[in-house]
């Protein structure tokens, strides 16, 4: 049973006012760093490479990313999905951070779906290495090399061509 404790409730966690974000925190755009009202840096680096931080709202931590908290200080609503241009997770300049839909995010993820570069048997028992590329138009690229060099080659030209 999920309980509504900010006033707005989701299955996973539960989001703070951003009045009370504001009251505690303030954000600089230049270098992106999050500061207690004393003016000292707040947050941690988690295992994912990702600046968290974790204020107390109404006797309860709650563990926010530092670029959803960024978004939410500048713009005064919580971000659906929130993108590192330069992949950089802890980077959270805000000429670094855009809001992005689900699809983009994927898209745009480094190493994740959308852009792959895996190990393949191939029927004859031969290993090599597949390289598959999606486009935001829903296309395809794909092809193998025999070793890893030359497949993340092929994945970089691709790239620069297409502009992804």
């Amino acid at each position: 049973m999920e309980r509504e404790l900010f006033g707005q409730s989701t299955r996973k966690y539960q989001i703070p006012p951003i009045e009370l974000m504001r009251e505690k925190y303030a954000y600089c755009p230049e270098t992106g760093a999050i500061m207690g009202k004393d003016g000292r840096r707040v947050g941690w680096r988690d295992a994912d490479g990702y600046t968290t931080v974790s204020p107390m709202v109404f006797g309860r931590y709650v563990k926010i990313k530092a670029h959803r908290l960024a978004f939410a200080l500048m713009t005064g609503r919580w971000p659906h999905l929130i993108d590192h241009i330069d992949g950089d997770r802890s980077n959270n300049k805000w000429s670094n951070l855009r809001e992005v839909s689900q699809r983009e995010n994927v898209m745009s993820g480094r190493g994740g779906k959308g852009r792959n570069i895996y190990r393949k048997r191939k029927k004859n028992g031969s290993l090599v290495w597949r390289i598959q590329i999606e486009t935001l138009a829903g296309k395809w690229f794909c092809t193998d090399r025999r070793d890893f060099c030359s497949a993340g080659k092929v994945r970089v030209e691709w790239r620069a061509r297409r502009e992804l």
